[in-house]
């Protein structure tokens, strides 16, 4: 997985995405600990409503 945009099948080293995802809800906006996203959640890779990285993803 990558840690950069979230998607499976690589890593962030070869990632050529330019800017991070948000792993919560997949669109690229600034990322801070400090600031949640207050979007709601929808998986990279399933498109589901659900954060990235869940256990329950079916990816």
């Amino acid at each position: 997985r990558c840690y950069k945009c979230g998607k499976l099948g690589h890593t962030s080293k070869g990632c050529e995405q330019e800017q991070n995802i948000c792993f919560n809800c997949g669109l690229a906006h600034p990322i801070s600990v400090d600031i949640p996203c207050k979007e709601s959640p929808k998986c990279i890779n399933c498109k589901e409503p659900h954060h990235t990285l869940s256990r329950g993803c079916p990816k």
